[in-house]
């Protein structure tokens, strides 16, 4: 994502956008609130402490068309996590039914005529020595 560079001049000083990183909501003293933008400064390698700073919108008049852009593409990226994470979701519910079906199919069928035998001498064989019948 590189912007057209453009620049601000400031103290005598001109500087150049590299680009917009990100974007968040500040707010004044007073309690109106205003965004502020994420700058990467050309010029300034990343170990730079100067490279990048939040500066409000309103010393960002010249930037107007990159914020516009930034925004747009931002949009996008969030409309194509969104469609990521609903693609993973219904992978990992196929993915669940897919194991369902198959534990399904390795379960032993039983013959619904077959008679049922349950262990009841089981448990009356530990009864049977304290009623004096063994």
């Amino acid at each position: 994502m590189h912007y057209a560079l453009e620049h601000l001049q400031m103290n005598d000083e001109l500087f150049l956008v590299d680009k917009i990183v990100a974007e968040r909501v500040a707010s004044h003293k007073d309690g109106k609130t205003f965004p502020e933008f994420y700058i990467k400064w050309l010029g300034y390698d990343d170990e730079n402490k100067f490279n990048t700073c939040w500066d409000p919108v309103f010393n960002l008049a010249s930037l107007e068309s990159d914020i516009a852009q930034f925004r747009k593409e931002k949009v996008v990226l969030l409309e194509q996590e969104r469609e990521r994470k609903e693609k993973e979701e219904e992978a990992t519910i196929d993915g669940a039914a897919k194991d369902a079906r198959e534990s399904a199919s390795e379960c032993v069928e039983i013959d619904p005529d077959a008679p049922i035998f349950i262990p009841i001498y089981q448990a009356w064989q530990t009864h049977l020595p304290l009623l004096g019948l063994l």
